[in-house]
């Protein structure tokens, strides 16, 4: 009988052992796709975050560009609006020198006449000297 109590003892240890295998095997797989799933979920966060940080540069970027391009566009209107003053700067001198110019030959053509007129004068005195 001690064969056959053995027998069994063996036998019972082998299934507890078994048990055992099979106990560890399932923990370990648990622990593995514990891992599994916290490292997907560790992975899914950080593209998150990665993506977000691309949204963030990529609005960062837009900003920049529409401040870049409004400086550009004040720079461009305000070199418009310089030109234009000087444009109408140089205008109004070419419209003074031209008054500047007419008044000048205004004064020339009131000498002439009245130097026409002396020598019409003079020249009227000059026959009347004759005749008499």
């Amino acid at each position: 009988m001690q064969l056959a109590e053995l027998t069994a003892k063996n036998n019972a240890l082998k299934a507890q052992r078994n048990d055992n295998i099979l106990r560890n095997t399932q923990s370990v797989l648990q622990q593995a796709q514990g891992e599994a799933m916290r490292l997907k979920h560790e992975r899914e966060q950080h593209e998150k975050m990665i993506a977000l940080q691309r949204d963030t540069e990529g609005m960062h970027n837009t900003q920049m560009k529409n401040m870049i391009r409004a400086q550009k566009e004040d720079s461009v209107a305000q070199r418009n609006h310089e030109k234009e003053m000087k444009r109408q700067a140089q205008r109004m001198q070419l419209i003074e020198r031209i008054n500047g110019e007419n008044t000048r030959r205004q004064e020339i053509e009131q000498q002439v006449a009245q130097l026409e007129a002396q020598e019409a004068e003079w020249i009227k005195k000059l026959q009347h000297t004759n005749q008499i």
